[in-house]
Parts: C-alpha cells; sequence; structure tokens
C-alpha cells in the first residue's frame, strides 16, 4: 500500500511537471512581426481608410508600429495569459500628449470642415448621419490615448483581437475593430 501511495504521488509530481514545462511562454510566443488591421491597424492613419500596418514586438519588451518610430509609433509591451499590452510612449514622432493635442485639433477642424462640405455640396442640413458618431469613437480613443491597446491572443498565439473593455479602445464598438496576425518570429 506505501508503494502505491509513493508511486501515485511520484505519477502526480511527474505529470504535473511535464504539464508546466509544456506550457507555452507568452512573453516569447509574442515576440515577432505582427499585422495588424481594422481600427487597430489606422491608429496614425488620416480619414476613414484601415490600411494594415506591420508591429514589430521585440523581446526587449519594446514594440515599434509602421515603418519607424517617427512614422509610426514605439512603445513598450507586456502579457500576462492571454492579454498582450501595447503602450505607446511616441506616435508620429511626437510624445502621446504632443500627439493627442494635435489631433484633436485636426479632427475637430476635419469635422467642421465636413459638415460645412455636406450643407454646400448635396444641400443637406448636417453631415452624414453616422458621422458623428464616428467622430465621437475617434474622440473616445484619442481620450484613452495614455491607455495601452490591450488585445486578446489566441491559444496558438498567432493571432488577436483587440480587447474594448479596458484600455484605449474601451467602449468602442464600431465593427471593424480590427485584428492582429502574426507573421514571421
Amino acid at each position: 500500500m506505501r508503494y502505491l501511495r509513493i508511486a501515485l504521488v511520484s505519477s502526480a509530481l511527474l505529470a504535473t511537471m511535464l504539464l508546466v514545462g509544456c506550457a507555452k511562454d507568452a512573453a516569447k510566443e509574442v515576440v515577432g512581426t505582427w499585422n495588424m488591421s481594422g481600427k487597430v491597424g489606422a491608429m496614425q492613419s488620416a480619414g476613414g481608410t484601415t490600411p494594415t500596418q506591420t508591429l514589430v514586438i521585440k523581446s526587449d519588451k519594446t514594440f515599434t508600429m509602421g515603418e519607424d518610430a517617427k512614422k509610426g509609433g514605439n512603445g513598450t509591451w507586456s502579457v500576462s495569459g492571454k492579454k498582450l499590452s501595447l503602450q505607446f510612449e511616441n506616435i508620429g514622432g511626437m510624445s502621446i500628449a504632443e500627439y493627442k493635442d494635435m489631433m484633436k485639433k485636426l479632427m475637430s477642424g476635419f469635422a467642421d470642415l465636413a459638415k460645412s462640405m455636406a450643407k454646400s455640396v448635396a444641400g443637406a442640413k448636417g453631415a452624414p448621419s453616422d458621422m458623428d458618431a464616428k467622430m465621437a469613437e475617434g474622440m473616445k480613443v484619442l481620450d484613452n490615448i495614455e491607455k495601452p491597446i490591450v488585445m486578446d491572443l489566441s491559444d496558438d498565439f498567432k493571432s488577436a483581437k483587440p480587447d474594448t473593455t479596458t484600455g484605449m479602445l474601451e467602449g468602442i464598438t464600431d465593427t471593424n475593430n480590427g485584428s492582429m496576425t502574426k507573421v514571421s518570429s
């Protein structure tokens, strides 16, 4: 009986060690080059386009989005379980505060211009009906820009979708929030 208990305990310990040893290291799995599309890929784009951006996640816990930090953005990243957090430090060569201020002015001016053009061109009483909603969502992202973009990683760590319950994209309801796909390690 004693040997049976020792064998069972030993088997349980061995199984636990094997399971722990086989678990993927999320921090190692996310390092590499990713393509970002939709809302998460359009962070630095003007207008209504949703281009694909390249995101390079480095092993030193930093990332670069776009061609380089001057044209795209850069910052630090962390991972907890299946949640990847991307915290911007600079966007378009500007600090977050400078970028936020510039974009708010630009978006405000764009909204005024678009409303004016809609009235004059179409004889309408205002901008297209969804413009105010789109501008409000854009302003919501800017209001949260100091927060990280939080992504829900897939089980195989090869794709991710934005978490809109927290972080920079909190409360965003646009159906094109986007995704990330890993293209190389």
